[in-house]
C-alpha cells in the first residue's frame, strides 16, 4: 500500500475516534440536564434537607434566650405547704435531728460576754447595746446526730430568709457572730461552730447570735429562720422555716 493511503487512513481513524469521544461528552450532558429537570438527580430540595438539621442544632445550642439552660429559668422560689414549723418542733436535717427553741430579737447584748462575740464596726454602747441600724438575732438550738456514722456539725449552717405575701423567698443577711457554748477540747477560733457528733450524740441547747440589718426586719416581707439549704439550692423541698417575730 502506498504510503499516501496510510495517511488517510490514519486521518480516518483519528476522525472516528474524535466523534466517539464527543458523542459520549453529549450523551452525559443530556443525562445530568434530564435528572435536574425530571428528580433523577440530587434537588435543592434535597440539599437544603441535609442542611437544615445542622442549622437548627446551631439555633437550639445558641444562647438566644429559648434553649438557655434550666439553672437560668429556675430562679424563683416559692415556700411549699407544710415547709412552715414553729418552735421546739423536730426538724430532720443530713442525718441530724435539729430543734430551735427559741428566736430573741433585741437591740441589747444583756450579759452575754463580750469577748464571744465577732464584731465589726457596728456602733454600739459601753453595754453593747447597738445604737446604729442593725439588731441581735439570737437562736437557741440544739442539734442531735440521728445517724449510725460521726458527723461534723454546723451550728452556724442555717440562716435567715425572708417571704413575702405570695410566698415567694429571698436570701436574708445575718452573719453569725456569737455562741454561747463551744464543743469541749474545741479550742480553734475558727472552727467555733462545729460540733463533732458521735451517733446519737447531741450537742445540748446552744446559743448562736446574728447581727442583721434593720432595714430586714423592717421590711415588708416576713423574716423566717431557715433549717436546710439557701442560696442556688434554696428551693430544696426538705427546707424548714419558722417565723421570726419581729
Amino acid at each position: 500500500m502506498s504510503m499516501k493511503k496510510w495517511i488517510v487512513l490514519f486521518m480516518a481513524a483519528i476522525f472516528c475516534i474524535s466523534m466517539v469521544g464527543c458523542a459520549g461528552t453529549a450523551d452525559g450532558q443530556n443525562k445530568n440536564d434530564a435528572g435536574t429537570e425530571t428528580g433523577g438527580g440530587q434537588n435543592t430540595e434535597d440539599m437544603t434537607a441535609d442542611v437544615v438539621p445542622d442549622q437548627q442544632d446551631s439555633v437550639q445550642s445558641g444562647n438566644d434566650g429559648a434553649g438557655q439552660p434550666e439553672e437560668y429559668e429556675n430562679d424563683t422560689w416559692y415556700v411549699k405547704d407544710g415547709q412552715i414549723t414553729g418552735l421546739n418542733e423536730q426538724i430532720e436535717k443530713d442525718g441530724c435531728i435539729w430543734t430551735i427553741s427559741s428566736i430573741e430579737v433585741t437591740k441589747k447584748r444583756g450579759d452575754r460576754q463580750e469577748s464571744d462575740f465577732n464584731y465589726w464596726d457596728e456602733e454600739m454602747d459601753a453595754d453593747g447595746t447597738l445604737t446604729g441600724a442593725e439588731s441581735y438575732l439570737f437562736v437557741t438550738v440544739s442539734c442531735k446526730n440521728s445517724g449510725d456514722q460521726t458527723q461534723e456539725v454546723l451550728l452556724n449552717s442555717n440562716g435567715f430568709v425572708t417571704i413575702d405575701e405570695t410566698g415567694q423567698l429571698s436570701e436574708s443577711g445575718g452573719e453569725a457572730r456569737y455562741i454561747s457554748k463551744k464543743q469541749d477540747g474545741n479550742e480553734d477560733p475558727v472552727k467555733a461552730f462545729h460540733y463533732l457528733l458521735e451517733p446519737g450524740e447531741e450537742t445540748g441547747m446552744v446559743e448562736i447570735g446574728y447581727i442583721v440589718e434593720d432595714s430586714i426586719l423592717n421590711d415588708s416581707a416576713d423574716l423566717y429562720y431557715c433549717i436546710g439549704q439557701r442560696g442556688s439550692e434554696m428551693g430544696n423541698p426538705e427546707n424548714r422555716y419558722i417565723e421570726v417575730e419581729k
